[in-house]
């Protein structure tokens, strides 16, 4: 699964819209619907904010559920 893949899913599963995972990587609502779309690739710069975002998020779920 790709980066984009991935990021789509995340999205997906956890009901998040550009504008709001926008927030996780740092970017603007309408680059990250441009990548999930497939209307434009992310730059090396791009991908590693990607990646940071959805690190981000796993983070924040697994701290939900300790404190749950």
């Amino acid at each position: 699964m790709d980066l984009i893949e991935k990021l789509r899913t995340v999205m997906q599963e956890k009901k998040l819209s550009p504008e709001r995972m926008c927030k996780f990587i740092g970017c603007s609502g309408r680059q990250v619907r441009r990548w999930v779309e497939g209307k434009l690739k992310p730059s090396l710069l791009s991908k590693n904010a990607i990646k940071m975002g959805l690190k981000k998020i796993r983070r924040a779920n697994r701290n939900r559920r300790k404190g749950a």
